[in-house]
């Protein structure tokens, strides 16, 4: 019981209240899952379909091009009718069945469509549940959105270890297919739970509703703050981009590792997140959100400038760790100060923003980076992500910074 009491002191949320959390953490690690299984399959896929690093990074960017069209519909859909938990449960449902219809496919088109899909569940997820969240714990952003992030990391880090193994005993159309099963598993826990009790805001019965939330919508892209969050966003995001795809490329063929090692060393980038993510999202809620993401950035800087010179492996996947904890750092507070910066009725539609200029700068960062590597190396490649992520520390210094207000506000979800 001490022990209970202990941890309602440090979250700030009794235990009982906080189902909600877990279960929508759940729900973003199986779109992690989907994610980042493409990911670690690229390195078998590109072999197999014969394609070079250039059409790889290509693969890739169709994913961030579906993301940001889901993205601005999911935000719009979020914020006008608040049907939240269907929302997340069609995304996981979309996302589970592209990754299982990969299986089937030979052509790079046609995997390119599916993979699109795929790649579109995370940005349709993210408005509906990080503003549940932020509303259902207003006083405790911090806390929810390192939660709903703890939740991405784990996704992030069992795909490549099991993937990992999977790959070892089967071909990757047969653990393509496998890893899309669990996730209806989740749709099916997440709906039960919360789903069927879900009293969403029905807004369609209110005169005018669209034109009011574009009206919004228009003030909310002269936001200055927010504006400049979103390209910090974008320029973290592309670096976290470059890093999926050549992270486990670059293990697999020029340091090659077997399959097991290259989920292992994948993996460990996600790993410093699991650990980063409740921390920092904790201390954000105490000493701002700023220092916090400065300090996070200006580490993952180095680290990354240090992989760029890494030709062993020894020394390549301590740093990949190092790095993920600094760098998945970032994701719950750039979160929590969005959600403090943005209007309560157009939270949906902030956190879409920021996605979706993240999303342009992602969509952009694959055929660039596959580009280079075909031209000099992968080793490049970490030089050119390590310019990103200090070009998004220096947008970083320009956002207001501040402690976040406590509201005694409840939230209707």
């Amino acid at each position: 019981m001490a022990l209970t009491a202990r941890y309602e002191q440090i979250t700030g949320v009794r235990l009982q209240e906080q189902m909600p959390a877990m279960l929508v953490a759940l729900g973003h690690g199986s779109t992690h899952w989907i994610g980042t299984a493409f990911y670690m399959l690229l390195p078998w896929i590109r072999e197999d379909l014969g394609i070079n690093y250039l059409l790889a990074g290509s693969l890739v960017a169709a994913t961030h091009l579906s993301s940001l069209l889901a993205n601005f519909g999911s935000s719009a859909l979020t914020d006008v009718t608040g049907r939240r938990i269907l929302i997340l449960c069609f995304s996981l449902v979309l996302g589970a069945l592209a990754l299982i219809g990969t299986s089937f496919i030979d052509h790079p088109l046609e995997l390119g469509i599916l993979i699109a899909v795929a790649g579109a569940t995370g940005h349709v997820w993210h408005p509906a549940a990080i503003s549940y969240l932020s509303r259902l714990y207003p006083n405790q952003r911090g806390f929810a959105l390192s939660a709903h992030s703890l939740g991405a990391s784990l996704g992030d880090t069992m795909a490549p270890l099991i993937l990992g193994m999977l790959l070892s005993v089967m071909l990757w159309k047969t653990a393509a297919f496998s890893s899309g099963l669990p996730v209806f598993g989740v749709v099916i826990l997440l709906w039960w739970i919360l789903g069927r009790e879900e009293n969403p805001e029905n807004r369609f019965s209110e005169t005018g509703a669209w034109r009011h939330y574009f009206k919004n919508l228009k003030k909310l892209g002269r936001h200055k703050p927010l504006i400049l969050l979103s390209l910090v966003s974008g320029f973290h995001g592309a670096a976290q981009t470059g890093l999926m795809m050549f992270i486990p490329i670059y293990l697999a063929d020029d340091l090659n590792a077997g399959s097991m090692i290259t989920g292992l060393g994948f993996a460990a980038l996600q790993i410093g997140g699991v650990v980063a993510a409740p921390i920092t999202g904790l201390l954000s809620d105490r000493l701002g959100r700023k220092p916090i993401i400065l300090f996070s950035l200006a580490g993952s800087t180095l680290m990354t400038a240090l992989m760029a010179m890494a030709d062993q492996i020894e020394f390549f996947i301590p740093c990949v760790l190092i790095l993920g904890f600094l760098l998945f750092a970032v994701r719950p507070v750039e979160h929590s100060w969005c959600m403090d910066l943005a209007p309560k009725a157009m939270a949906g539609s902030a956190i879409g923003i920021l996605f979706g200029v993240a999303s342009v700068f992602a969509m952009l960062t694959p055929p660039i980076t596959g580009a280079v590597a075909d031209e000099w190396g992968i080793s490049q490649v970490f030089w050119m992500i390590s310019m990103l992520v200090l070009i998004s520390t220096v947008f970083a210094i320009l956002v207001p910074g501040r402690i976040p207000e406590k509201t005694d506000d409840s939230a209707n979800i």
